[in-house]
């Protein structure tokens, strides 16, 4: 409780004060001069982590000293860098580690994977289908069958653009900068009820899962809950992500879910698995270490500071 007080008081101080505003100057202008000198290094992403994190979340980043699970999150970019997170977060490559942890079963099939949008074969794809790139999140498109305000141009021009972006220089999510981008076609997966296709997302720390997001209506009226390990909900919500009023039953495989992520997670300090439930099938979706890139607000605040205690780092 002391500690939520602490983070109030100095926002809080810091706009009563006016000085919110000049120390946002100060660390714009300060990396404003390090991105100049030097792009994209560690002590660029350093720079713009504390300038952006004060300006999200209104607070100053400690990361000799970090508390909450957004400071932990940026602390992890700067500071644990294993090659193992590049690999997990290509949505190509990580398939390889699935297949080793828990089976090849639990992957969505694939129709293809191309270097280019040159290579598609737009004509011989079925009516629905899911294309995203490999390199990035957040980047999906889905096809099916229905929508016909989506062209195969639309897709292109989409696709190319994603292609030649570099997701890391958005928000210094490291693991993301050295994957060699590719496009992959998935099969269209079905929701089973009238929430569409549910997406579940296990926060799990040191291979325990401790709260599941999940996410409803992604495509059409997105909101989400936060339900913990009893299924019970909880008061957490993100500030710019509504939160549901719905009442979504306990999916059928969840303790299998539990187990499935906490196999694929048992090696990390922190792992965001994502899941998804279709009737007895239980289907894997990705990986994510730095969820929402650790620049959302999450409220009430104690639970930031809650999933902090959790994530324990060196």
């Amino acid at each position: 409780m002391q500690a939520i007080k602490s983070i109030r008081n100095k926002f809080y101080q810091a706009l009563h004060l006016g000085d919110y505003l000049n120390s946002l100057r100060f660390l714009q202008k300060r990396y404003d001069w390090i991105h100049k000198k030097f792009p994209y290094t560690w002590l660029d992403d350093k720079y713009f982590l504390e300038f952006y994190f004060y300006k999200t979340l209104g607070y100053r980043l400690n990361l000799k000293k970090p508390q909450t699970f957004n400071e932990k999150l940026q602390w992890m970019k700067l500071y644990d860098r294993s090659p193992l997170y590049t690999q997990l977060s290509d949505k190509f490559l990580v398939r390889d580690y699935v297949i080793e942890k828990i089976g090849p079963e639990y992957l969505n099939p694939l129709l293809g994977v191309y270097q280019t949008t040159d290579q598609i074969e737009w004509t011989k794809l079925p009516a629905r289908y899911v294309v995203k790139p490999n390199h990035g999140a957040g980047w999906v498109i889905i096809r099916d069958g229905r929508d016909k305000s989506i062209n195969n141009s639309d897709m292109v021009i989409k696709l190319n653009e994603w292609l030649q972006t570099n997701f890391y220089e958005r928000f210094r999510e490291w693991q993301y900068k050295d994957i060699k981008p590719r496009i992959l076609i998935e099969d269209y997966i079905e929701g089973e009820n009238e929430f569409g296709l549910l997406d579940y997302k296990f926060f799990c720390f040191r291979g325990i899962p401790i709260l599941v997001q999940v996410n409803i209506d992604r495509f059409s009226d997105f909101s989400l809950l936060f339900m913990d390990m009893d299924w019970k909900e909880t008061p957490m919500s993100l500030q710019h992500y509504p939160k549901s009023h719905k009442i979504i039953p306990k999916p059928p495989m969840f303790e299998d879910m539990c187990h499935i992520a906490s196999k694929l997670a048992d090696n990390f300090r922190f792992c965001r698995v994502d899941l998804y439930n279709i009737g007895k099938r239980v289907v894997f979706g990705e990986l994510t270490f730095t969820p929402n890139a650790g620049f959302e607000k999450i409220t009430p605040v104690y639970y930031d500071l809650y999933l902090g205690e959790l994530l324990q780092i060196d």
